[in-house]
């Protein structure tokens, strides 16, 4: 591609920016001078629309279009290419000059991994000129640790998520804000607008799509594509075979206690031979690929590596699509919560008391003090009388004030000499939990 041609397509791709009706997310970037912003996440979560809404919220701030160079790299004619950063850098200021040393000009880049040598032209950029630089990098090929490497420490990284609820709720139109009480016309709506939720998973794709056919038809094609780019292809798997069998596995099962030895007994029943090391490695790279996450029991690293594993799928909807004759509404409640205390920041594990009761999740900071614990449950008024005890033994044991236990319906606060703990529907918690910590 000639400098003529990178000039055609900075024009060409300006108009994508506008293109679409686009729904703002619960997604803020932090600009530092000489850093360049990285936006990671997995497939399919909407990184592409959030940079364009970025670039809009540029133009809306009084920024010049003609300032904002965006451009999309996502197209299979880009793989393998030569263009370079640089030469769109030459194209740019060819086309605006004056522009050489403002500080409003933007440059968008959208799967920036596709281009040759990029991080050396990203960081060459930055020190000729005093750009804003946004970069959204494919799960498939970088994550922040490859792109802070790329960059030389030069990158703010922020992961990009599925959809909130809150987020869920705007894409279906649906806009209430936090309150302390709700009236019962806007707690009906909330409640519709959960069990849409559950149904329809967390996917900006699926939110409107009534269909269930049609859903499974795409959650399908997510799994293979996620299986064969952002697996097979990144990590060059040899046996493909044996590592889908495991990432449906490890899906089905999200939110049970998982070991490495028990994983390779069970694939080693349908006749599967992997080693608990293949195995570890492999789930690895899921990780990596942020098609799930891994949560450890709270300790230190020998009672973490003693202890069974959870790994949560990176939508709810996925693990419904893979046990499609089960409920699973249980499960996934779980993930939901699990997804939504990801966006705090904290460390997340969960806990076993010394009497054995276990609590979903412990939030703590990066020194292990922990924070805050959180218990999920849809049968709360059978299992109430045990809930009550585990979070107690929980907070006895790690000198927590407070803790929640969540519930499809259940509202109260219980207190217990200094302790308390608050009994919530889980749609509540979600409308009033997304400041926690900050």
């Amino acid at each position: 591609m000639d400098i003529a041609q990178i000039k055609q397509k900075i024009i060409d791709d300006s108009l994508l920016i506008f293109k679409d009706e686009l729904i703002e997310r619960d997604f803020t970037l932090s600009y530092l001078p000489q850093k360049a912003n990285v936006i990671t996440g997995a497939r399919r979560t909407g990184k592409t629309s959030e940079l364009r809404m970025i670039a809009r919220d540029f133009i809306a701030k009084g920024t010049d279009k003609s300032k904002i160079c965006y451009m999309t790299f996502f197209e299979d004619s880009f793989i393998g290419s030569d263009i370079t950063v640089s030469q769109i850098e030459k194209a740019y200021y060819e086309m605006h000059p004056e522009y050489y040393n403002d500080n409003e000009v933007v440059f968008l880049f959208d799967e920036i991994q596709v281009l040759k040598n990029w991080g050396a032209g990203i960081t060459s950029l930055m020190d000729r000129h005093p750009v804003k630089v946004i970069l959204t990098g494919s799960s498939a090929k970088y994550l922040s640790f490859d792109i802070a490497t790329e960059l030389r420490g030069r990158a703010l990284s922020d992961h990009f998520y599925p959809l909130s609820f809150t987020e869920f709720m705007k894409f279906s139109r649906t806009n209430i804000e936090p309150k302390e009480v709700y009236s019962s016309e806007e707690e009906s709506i909330i409640r519709k607008m959960f069990n849409l939720y559950l149904e329809r998973g967390a996917y900006p794709e699926l939110a409107n799509i009534n269909d269930k056919i049609l859903r499974n038809k795409i959650l399908s094609t997510y799994f293979d594509l996620m299986f064969s780019r952002d697996l097979i292809e990144r990590f060059d798997i040899a046996k493909a075979g044996e590592l889908r069998i495991l990432m449906r596995r490890i899906l089905k099962t999200s939110t049970t206690p998982q070991s490495l030895k028990r994983l390779e007994h069970s694939l080693s029943s349908i006749g599967y031979k992997l080693s608990a090391p293949t195995i570890s490695s492999y789930l690895t790279m899921m990780e990596e690929a942020a098609i799930i996450t891994k949560v450890n029991m709270f300790g230190n690293e020998k009672i973490q590596k003693a202890n069974p594993m959870k790994c949560y799928a990176v939508d709810h909807a996925l693990v419904k699509y893979l046990n499609e004759f089960s409920s699973m509404k249980g499960v996934m409640e779980e993930i939901i919560v699990f997804s939504h205390l990801q966006r705090l920041n904290r460390k997340i594990f969960y806990y076993r008391t010394s009497n054995d009761y276990e609590v979903d999740f412990l939030l703590s900071d990066e020194d292990l003090t922990p924070l805050l614990a959180v218990q999920v449950t849809d049968n709360f008024p059978i299992s109430k009388e045990r809930e009550i005890r585990g979070m107690y033994h929980t907070m006895n044991e790690l000198d927590l004030n407070e803790g929640y236990i969540l519930t499809s319906d259940s509202e109260e606060e219980i207190r217990e000499e200094s302790k308390t703990i608050k009994v919530l529907p889980i749609w509540k918690f979600l409308m009033h939990m997304s400041n926690y910590g900050k």
